[in-house]
């Protein structure tokens, strides 16, 4: 382990880098849906695969915080990160049914591993250097600067692609190996405090323990609903402008870049909010500006007032997360970080799951305009059970680090 660097700056360099490489990758990783398009696969083994590949992400989901806290959050990480860039490599070299399956199967096992593992090891590492007071500060900004490293993957992929529809991958693949062993040695690692416990009792403990504590359900209620929200939008926005107004691929393309650069700016604003209000305000306001764009996506059937619609809903989108993202940590106990970051996945991957499956119909039915109520309404109940949760348990914070 490489102790001599482990001061503040290199830090929040370094995990800025790591989770930019990640996110990099992750979108890499939607090239490999292209390329099955584009094999002697049938669109119904495509659907089982990515559907075997979903429900097991569902199933790995849960248990991965548990192994995270249990067996440190940085090995876990890094680990994750390698099998990963394997996973993205092997998907160039595979090309049958059977073997893609298995690599989709790894895939889902490494994201699922890597969900809450380093923002888990982050936050602790925050406090064993007594920089927590930074938070409010560093974080958005990092947050930042990932989106804008995502901006740089977004616009490099379409070169790749041209050169070589694997490369992505490839670039992918070999990258997020790299900075997984870099991690593995590098800064201290951190777990939660289960001493002559076995993993299966953890597991069992943390179980009845997230869902007996009241401040637990309430994060998920909120979270839930958020999420639901979030789902319908990226489900829907896409088939929104092509059906309704026929935008064409390529001024799509262009709009996912500026979503991301609007969320990336969603980031330094929360940075510059938190100067003048406490966290919780600045989530609240998030909420309702997402709620105000939801009801413009409602009401309009003009094209660039949709696109205001889908900017506003990206920069509060990032505006609320980035906010949460500081607060809910009080309340979440050092013994069980990463488990709790990975019972939330699991219920949005399960959230994930359904709504895919329920919106197509939905959409061919009832129209846009019923699919975008649906969300306001879903936005509108996460914003009222987080009032009630922050209301009820502003004071009752479960962890500090006075």
């Amino acid at each position: 382990m490489v102790e001599k660097k482990d001061n503040f700056k290199f830090l929040i360099v370094m995990y800025t880098l790591l989770m930019g490489v990640y996110q990099v990758a992750d979108y890499f990783y939607g090239i490999s849906y292209m390329i099955m398009l584009n094999s002697s696969l049938s669109v119904r083994n495509i659907a089982i695969i990515i559907g075997i590949k979903e429900v097991c992400t569902l199933i790995f989901d849960f248990p991965s915080g548990v192994i995270s806290d249990y067996v440190g959050r940085k090995k876990t990480a890094a680990l994750s990160l390698i099998l990963y860039g394997g996973g993205l490599i092997l998907l160039t070299i595979c090309k049958s049914f059977l073997t893609l399956l298995l690599v989709f199967v790894l895939i889902a096992f490494a994201t699922a591993m890597f969900s809450g593992s380093p923002q888990a090891w982050f936050y602790d590492t925050l406090v064993r250097k007594d920089k927590l007071s930074e938070r409010e500060r560093i974080i958005p900004k990092m947050s930042g600067a990932v989106k804008l490293i995502t901006t740089g993957a977004n616009i490099a992929a379409i070169a790749f692609v041209i050169v070589n529809k694997n490369l992505p991958l490839i670039i992918g693949g070999i990258a997020v190996i790299v900075f997984g062993i870099l991690f593995l040695f590098i800064f201290e690692d951190n777990k939660g405090k289960h001493v002559g416990n076995n993993f299966f009792s953890t597991m069992k403990e943390f179980s009845v323990s997230f869902f007996a504590d009241e401040r637990m359900r309430g994060m998920l209620y909120f979270e839930s609903f958020d999420y639901a929200a979030f789902s319908v939008f990226i489900f829907t926005w896409q088939l929104f402008v092509l059906n309704k107004f026929s935008l064409t691929e390529k001024a799509i393309s262009v709009l996912f870049v500026c979503f991301t650069l609007v969320m990336a700016l969603g980031n330094f604003v929360t940075s510059f909010l938190h100067k003048y209000l406490d966290g919780y305000t600045i989530c609240i306001l998030g909420r309702i500006g997402m709620i105000i764009s939801f009801v413009i996506l409602f009401a309009t059937n003009n094209l660039w007032v949709a696109i205001g619609g889908f900017l506003i809903f990206e920069m509060f989108f990032s505006i609320t997360n980035t906010s949460i993202s500081i607060w809910r940590n009080d309340y979440i106990s050092s013994d069980n970080r990463a488990s709790f970051y990975s019972g939330i996945s699991s219920v949005k991957t399960l959230l994930a799951i359904l709504i895919t499956f329920c919106l197509g119909s939905l959409i061919d039915t009832t129209g846009y305009r019923f699919v975008w109520a649906v969300a306001l309404i879903c936005e509108f109940t996460s914003l009222l059970f987080t009032m009630r949760f922050i209301n009820k348990f502003r004071e009752l914070k479960g962890v500090s680090y006075e």
